[in-house]
C-alpha cells in the first residue's frame, strides 16, 4: 500500500515538473516609461498585427534596400533564413536601423524562441548574449540582447496572433546609452492591433 503511495506521489511530482519546464516564465505586466514626443507610431500595411512606434526623425527604408537587408539576413541556420523583414527605418546618420521581420514558420513562440536561440549562438562567436522575458501590453516578449563594445542588436519576439514577429533594434552602443528613453518608449508602446 505504501509503495503505491508514493508511486503516485512520484508520478504526480513527476507530471508537475514536466509542466512547469515546458512554458516559459514572462514577468508580470512591465511598464515602461513611454514619452511619445521621443517616437512615432508606424502606419505600414506590412505590419497588420501589432502597433511599432520608431524614434522620432527616423527614415523608412526603401524597399529595395529592404530586400538587400533580407539577402544579408539569409543563413544555413533552421529558423534564421526563414524570417523576413517586412519594414524597416534608420536614422539620420545611417549608423542605426530598426526593422520588424516576420517568421513564416509553423512553430509556437516557446520553439521558436528556442530554436532562434540556438540559431543566434551557432553564428555568434565573441558577441555577449542576454535573454530576459516579460509581458507588456498583454504580449509575452523575448527580449535577446547581442552587444559588444560598439554595437546592440537588441532584439524583441512576440506573437500577437498567429505570426511571429521579430522587432530589431541594431544601434552603435553609443546610441543606446544616450537614448535609452527613446528605446523604452518604443518598446511600451508595442500593442495589438
Amino acid at each position: 500500500m505504501k509503495s503505491k503511495f508514493f508511486f503516485i506521489l512520484l508520478i504526480i511530482f513527476l507530471v508537475l515538473s514536466c509542466s512547469k519546464t515546458q512554458q516559459k516564465k514572462y514577468a508580470e505586466d512591465i511598464t515602461f516609461y513611454v514619452d511619445t514626443l521621443l517616437t512615432e507610431i508606424i502606419r505600414d500595411d506590412s505590419i497588420i498585427d501589432i502597433q511599432v512606434a520608431v524614434p522620432k526623425g527616423w527614415e523608412k527604408i526603401s524597399d529595395d534596400n529592404i530586400r538587400t537587408l533580407q539577402k544579408n539576413m539569409k543563413s544555413k541556420n533552421n529558423i534564421i533564413k526563414d524570417i523576413s523583414p517586412l519594414f524597416a527605418c534608420k536614422d539620420s546618420l545611417n549608423s542605426n536601423i530598426f526593422y520588424v521581420s516576420i517568421y513564416n514558420g509553423l512553430e509556437n513562440l516557446d520553439t521558436f524562441i528556442d530554436i532562434y536561440k540556438n540559431d543566434i549562438k551557432e553564428e555568434l562567436k565573441s558577441d555577449k548574449m542576454k535573454i530576459d522575458y516579460f509581458s507588456n501590453n498583454e504580449l509575452n516578449i523575448c527580449q535577446i540582447m547581442i552587444y559588444n563594445a560598439d554595437l546592440l542588436n537588441l532584439k524583441l519576439i512576440l506573437k500577437p496572433s498567429n505570426r511571429i514577429y521579430v522587432i530589431d533594434y541594431l544601434v552603435t552602443m553609443d546610441y543606446y546609452n544616450k537614448n535609452l528613453r527613446t528605446i523604452e518608449s518604443s518598446i511600451g508602446q508595442l500593442k495589438r492591433r
